[in-house]
């Protein structure tokens, strides 16, 4: 805004530009957002390109297509990093990895996916297993993303495909009976187990153990397993308190 407090038009038409990305189609050519804006097309064509300038929109000249650039990722990451329940999360994670001597990631719901926000890693494994803060997690195929599934009826409604989450239907009861999820399938030999993270009734986020999967446990009679569930209660007890 101004001294006057008049918002800047350029700025608000180019976090419009932004937002195209954020609730439709990850990839847009110039009509489209030309269309979708409202904009003249040498209008639409000229914000683009300043976004691309600045990293905020990339461009693929063989396809003509634009998309989100890699320093909004950047700068995504950052402002979720800096939410009030990451911090409060910092020394739960450290416990974790302290007690189980296993890399532990922290994840939140962006409104999509679960995306990464928060690893503290193992430094004292003779093998290190590197997780990248930002990255976002398949739905259907983590351990995370089966929690936000099992726990969250608003998530489960913003599927598309009824099909498939009918197949999942069993395995998200016994997620909800055992408190816990494991899987796989996201990176070939690395498993994760993770745990939901409550603010009273409500799913906000997730902690995770990540390690190879002939280290890993598959059960809640592992300690690690176990120290994993009672360090997220303890977490979900005091964000509740804190409401």
């Amino acid at each position: 805004m101004t001294r006057s407090g008049t918002p800047i038009q350029s700025i608000e038409r180019a976090a419009q530009v932004l937002g195209l990305f954020v609730d439709g189609r990850s990839d847009l050519d110039l009509n489209e957002i030309t269309r979708r804006l409202g904009f003249s097309r040498a209008t639409a064509h000229r914000y683009c390109l300043s976004l691309r300038s600045v990293g905020l929109l990339r461009y693929e000249p063989e396809t003509g297509l634009y998309g989100l650039g890699a320093r909004v990722i950047e700068l995504g990451t950052v402002a979720l990093q800096s939410l009030p329940l990451v911090n409060i999360a910092a020394p739960y994670l450290h416990r974790l990895v302290a007690q189980t001597d296993r890399t532990a990631v922290m994840t939140v719901w962006d409104g999509q996916a679960p995306v990464i926000v928060r690893v503290n890693d193992n430094t004292s494994a003779l093998v290190r297993i590197s997780v990248r803060a930002g990255s976002r997690l398949p739905l259907f195929r983590s351990a995370q993303g089966h929690l936000y599934l099992a726990y969250s009826p608003s998530i489960v409604k913003q599927v598309d495909d009824e099909d498939e989450l009918a197949k999942f239907e069993s395995v998200l009861k016994r997620l909800r009976e055992e408190g816990f999820s494991l899987r796989a399938d996201v990176t070939a030999g690395i498993r994760a187990i993770a745990v939901p993270l409550f603010r009273r009734e409500e799913i906000v986020a997730t902690f995770a153990l990540v390690g190879t999967e002939g280290t890993m446990p598959d059960n809640i009679e592992d300690p690690k397993v176990a120290e994993l569930v009672a360090i997220g209660q303890e977490f979900s007890t005091e964000l509740t308190e804190q409401t």
